[in-house]
């Protein structure tokens, strides 16, 4: 193995080691909240910033948000220099946490609730009750039901539990946040 390569291994590591031994806690969300408010008012501050458009199609399991983040900061120094006096090391740490909470946040929000699974027993109900439906379009659309609240409970299915409860503790700080 090269040496780049073996370098490129060992720093891969040690990101994924990294990442696991700081949990995302109270100290950490509010860490990068802070740093998130100072970036807001910097990007309002700049008439030629460009917005980009987000794309509502895309389905929230294939959002990678980390690279989202970093991008967005690495292409003006200015927002590097409010992170790092927020205390991160770099870009890469930074949208490391953000990309966990929201990851976190997602899994919180998306996850299959009484509620969700009452509403969904109904809808079905109303379905087979449906008289101008085929037996085979309420098979139809039972699958499709179905299916999606499975897709529902698994997509964030690999969040640790811990990060999801940091995120429900801290919900009203982080939603004005991605609010502004």
């Amino acid at each position: 193995m090269s040496i780049r390569l073996t370098g490129l291994a060992l720093a891969l590591a040690g990101v994924l080691v990294f990442a696991n031994a700081h949990a995302l806690d109270d100290a950490a969300i509010d860490q990068w909240l802070g740093s998130m408010k100072d970036l807001q008012e910097w990007g309002e501050a700049q008439p030629d910033l460009d917005e980009e458009e987000f794309d509502a199609d895309v389905d929230p399991g294939d959002l990678d948000f980390e690279s989202m983040l970093s991008d967005s900061v690495r292409e003006h120094r200015e927002a590097e220099q409010i992170i790092e006096r927020h205390g991160y090391s770099d870009v890469d740490e930074w949208s490391a946490t953000g990309s966990r909470i929201f990851r976190a946040m997602m899994a919180a929000e998306s996850g299959v609730s009484p509620e969700m699974e009452r509403e969904m027993e109904q809808a079905l109900q109303e379905i087979e009750d449906a008289p101008h439906l085929s037996d085979e379009q309420k098979a139809q659309m039972r699958e499709q039901m179905t299916s999606q609240m499975e897709m529902l409970s698994g997509m964030f299915e690999d969040v640790p539990e811990s990060d999801v409860e940091a995120v429900r503790r801290n919900r009203d700080a982080i939603m004005r946040v991605m609010d502004e």
